[in-house]
């Protein structure tokens, strides 16, 4: 027996003030599952986090990462960004290096496949000499932390840093601990990079 049965689905025309999905137990805890079809359901989407709780989502190939990003830094306010990706190009890393210089990504720790160096030679030389925590390892992990006083939000899904018209899933998870763990082993990688 599956986690849930896919005719409790609504397949039926929504309206924009809810993203179509389900809520499903998870242990204690109610777990936001969600197909977010376009931009305004994305915003919905996560202006509903909250602390403590995980939100499951499917993209549709409709929005891309630094899209997600940047929606969840317009609920956060300004925060530190530690993140890891398989690739990255031109748009995201612009969009990264302007939310530094406006102040909305506080600091801003990159960790990149070694690769990118090669598949994006012109993108690495400007992420780094744009970004100060940068580094390069063996990376295909897809995770991006969020944290200020008050949010501790990490992004673990299946999306790089491009704009990507695939269908992409992952979770996003309001908790301390989640985010620490994330946020402590891509510093982990950075830093032994940046020792090499």
């Amino acid at each position: 027996m599956g986690l849930f049965d896919l005719k409790e689905l609504d397949d039926s025309p929504q309206e924009l003030s809810r993203p179509r999905g389900l809520m499903l137990p998870c242990g204690s805890e109610q777990m936001e599952v969600l197909a977010l079809d376009n931009r305004e359901s994305l915003q919905i989407a996560v202006q509903q986090l909250q602390p403590g709780k995980s939100l499951h989502y499917l993209s549709r190939g409709l929005w891309s990462m630094h899209d997600l990003l940047f929606r969840v830094l317009e609920l956060t306010g300004p925060a530190d960004v530690a993140l890891a990706t398989w690739t990255i190009t031109q748009e995201p890393v612009q969009m990264l290096v302007a939310g530094m210089e406006q102040g909305l990504i506080r600091s801003l720790s990159a960790l990149f496949d070694v690769r990118v160096q090669i598949r994006n030679e012109d993108v690495y030389y400007y992420a780094q000499h744009n970004i100060a925590r940068i580094g390069l390892a063996v990376c295909h992990a897809k995770v991006t932390v969020i944290e200020n006083e008050a949010w501790h939000i990490t992004i673990n899904g299946s999306a790089n840093y491009t704009n990507n018209p695939r269908i992409e899933s992952g979770v996003i998870t309001e908790s301390r601990e989640i985010a620490a763990f994330h946020r402590s082993w891509i510093i982990d990688e950075i830093n032994q990079a940046q020792r090499s």
